[in-house]
């Protein structure tokens, strides 16, 4: 429910999110998007499969090779990418 507040949140000010249920969605979908189409990724650190600290982690070690910053906020419940 967490996630879906925050997107209703975002949507208020007028910007899209996508979802990722998991850590490992998450940096599925990250690595799927091109370079910049991320401005922001809200993430849980209580994920389940791969949690939020191993997500970031591994959408750093992805960030490097692509060259782009991202600002990260790390949330109690849910991810919101």
């Amino acid at each position: 429910i967490n996630m879906e507040i925050a997107q209703e949140i975002l949507k208020s000010f007028g910007m899209e999110s996508e979802e990722a249920w998991n850590g490992k969605e998450a940096v599925e979908l990250f690595e799927r998007k091109p370079t910049g189409y991320f401005d922001i990724i809200l993430m849980d650190m209580q994920m389940p499969v791969m949690d939020g600290c191993e997500a970031a982690a591994a959408i750093r070690r992805s960030e490097k090779k692509r060259r782009r910053d991202h600002s990260y906020y790390c949330r109690d419940r849910k991810s919101v990418v």
